[in-house]
């Protein structure tokens, strides 16, 4: 056989064993570096997923709680007490954050007509109940806080705390709640696990010191929990020092550790640590318009005592904003028509809202013997005026 022939037929004889071999052992090689790469690729995207997941939990939780706290104060009145109840794992306080009145809407931060009206009013005496997580249980509130016209306080009790999560098999996850009043709780989050060293919320207290400067304490040991009490002519220096301790802070801290839900080497876990400034909480509740003022508790028409003299004396005593309630009555405006009319036109005139209780205006020039109606009505800074309340006389 020549050489030519060997050629020709080891051509045609195809790949030897060992060949295909090599081949596979090639084969294997690629393909086992490819599936190891989009491996590693698909645990990044997971890691990253579930790392965006932990971010947006923690964002979420933080937020909802900051958009509330921020608004601590807004709305109280009279004895109503800003900050309610601190502790390490929950907060109370009272804020007008919701409305539902669509025709009145002035101070709530949030109008939802579709709201409880119970839920957007102080929270009632008759519905008083524990505060959550409160060490002893505190019962609150111990009165129904009411405007000076005696209508109910529009700021509501908004309620935050952190509860063991019994649905899970781990024993040192928490869930994040939401409450209103007496209302149903509602979850804000869970997979919430406590921050290292630190409790869930912290207070920041405002302090001057003995030199003069001024610095904040964070509240802890025996000035907790904050309990901010309705002072009473019983109360000690000390007492009195406890009971509106709460007013003295400036900033919640809220820190949380939240977790992806595994446990082992699946697990990943963020710490999120936010502080919330809280600039109503403390301050005098401010002399500014808020709803439409009530109309003057009194209002008359007197005849004058000298016949023909076509006078009437118009006298009214002040408003119930006036000098109580929501303090924002400036002036008082008069109306005159005939007693026919049936629509009040132009004012007859202004009176301003001073110290004085009871006021009286004189109407000269008037026909005598001819009837007229007389209005009145309390007006605010918005301007936003009362209802008129009239009465009817007739000129002497």
């Amino acid at each position: 056989m020549t050489s030519a022939e060997r050629i020709r037929r080891r051509s045609e004889s195809g790949f030897s064993l060992v060949e295909l071999l090599v081949t596979l052992i090639v084969l294997s090689m690629i393909m086992g570096t490819t599936v190891m790469f989009f491996q590693s690729q698909n645990k990044s995207f997971i890691k990253g997923g579930e790392k965006m997941d932990l971010l947006q939990n923690a964002r979420y939780s933080v937020s909802q709680v900051e958009r509330l706290v921020r608004t601590l104060g807004a709305g109280v009145t009279g004895e109503q007490p800003m900050l309610v109840y601190g502790g390490d794992n929950v907060i109370a306080f009272n804020t007008d954050y919701t409305e539902v009145d669509t025709t009145d809407y002035r101070w709530a931060v949030n109008w939802n007509p579709s709201v409880d009206a119970r839920m957007a009013e102080a929270w009632l005496l008759g519905d008083a109940g524990a505060i959550p997580n409160s060490s002893p249980s505190y019962t609150y509130p111990a009165q129904t806080f009411l405007l000076g016209s005696g209508a109910v306080s529009p700021a509501e009790t908004k309620m935050f705390w952190f509860a063991a999560d019994t649905t899970t098999a781990r024993t040192d996850d928490y869930i994040l709640w939401e409450r209103t009043n007496a209302g149903t709780a509602e979850y804000i989050a869970r997979n919430i696990l406590a921050y290292p060293g630190r409790p869930f919320l912290e207070f920041f207290l405002a302090r001057r010191l003995a030199s003069g400067a001024d610095t904040v304490v964070v509240a802890s040991g025996s000035l907790l929990p904050l309990k901010r009490l309705v002072l009473t002519s019983s109360f000690t220096s000390a007492d009195t020092a406890n009971a509106v301790r709460p007013d003295s802070v400036r900033a919640i801290r809220i820190n949380i550790r939240v977790t992806n839900g595994k446990t082992g080497s699946e697990e990943r876990t963020r710490d999120f640590s936010q502080i919330i400034q809280v600039p109503n909480n403390g301050l005098p509740s401010p002399n500014v318009c808020g709803r439409s003022p009530f109309g003057p508790a009194t209002f008359a028409a007197v005849q004058d005592t000298v016949p023909g003299s076509g006078t009437i004396i118009l006298n009214w005593t002040r408003s119930p904003d006036h000098g109580g309630g929501e303090y924002d009555v400036r002036q008082y405006v008069l109306y005159q028509r005939d007693d026919t009319a049936t629509v009040w036109t132009d004012p007859l005139m202004m009176v301003r809202a001073d110290t004085t209780t009871a006021y009286s205006v004189t109407i000269a020039g008037l026909v005598t013997t001819a009837a007229y109606d007389f209005g009145i009505a309390a007006q605010d800074c918005t301007p936003s005026q009362s209802t008129i309340t009239s009465v009817t006389q007739t000129a002497p």
